[in-house]
């Protein structure tokens, strides 16, 4: 049992209509506490950073927006257990050439934990996650489609930087499972990045 803040990212201009990322945070707090201030700031501050280098391989009509408010929940149910203020921004992406709308990157959130798929059963499959940046501007792609090693270099960067720990060791990126199949929701710190150099196709702008 522990809190998660979550910090939402908002994606507009985008052809599939309005997008939102969302970055879940583990804090130092349990039970009823909240967050100090100063890790809330570094958690959204942290996204703030991220969509800084993001919004340079983003076409010039899509928005990112990091809300202000992080939202702590409980990760075993998701139960919300305040609002918190801080101070969100707002990137335009800095990209060109065509693109097309669906295609981008896809950054990988590995674990070292393992969870269960059905209730009472033990572990059998990694917890993991996924941040879909799309679209791509032309410029992060080569002459032959294939992305370029310097956006994805870049991203890997900005993530690894996303994933490192807070001052006092918290804020820490993570993964949550939500509460589904009769198993309750479960967080792990993420532990390492994966940036393929593989084009994905995002099917909904909440994936």
């Amino acid at each position: 049992m522990g809190h998660l803040l979550r910090v939402d990212l908002n994606w507009t201009g985008a052809r599939g209509g309005a997008g939102l990322s969302q970055f879940f945070f583990q804090t130092n707090t349990v039970l009823n506490e909240t967050p100090s201030q100063t890790v809330v700031d570094q958690a959204v501050g942290k996204v703030n950073t991220f969509i800084t280098t993001a919004r340079d391989w983003l076409p010039d009509d899509i928005t990112l927006s990091v809300d202000p408010t992080a939202t702590l929940i409980e990760d075993t149910d998701g139960s919300v257990k305040a609002e918190l203020s801080s101070t969100g921004s707002t990137q335009t992406g800095a990209g060109t050439g065509l693109y097309a709308a669906p295609a981008g990157v896809v950054i990988n959130w590995l674990t070292n934990t393992w969870a269960s798929k059905k209730n009472g059963s033990p572990g059998t499959s990694r917890l993991r996650g996924k941040t879909f940046l799309v679209p791509l501007a032309g410029t992060a792609y080569e002459a032959d489609g294939t992305l370029t090693s310097a956006m994805t270099a870049a991203i890997t960067t900005q993530a690894n930087n996303l994933r490192a720990a807070g001052t006092g060791g918290f804020p820490v990126l993570a993964v949550w499972r939500r509460p589904v199949n009769g198993l309750g929701g479960l967080s792990a710190p993420v532990s390492a990045v994966r940036v393929p150099d593989k084009v994905c196709i995002l099917r909904s702008r909440r994936d």
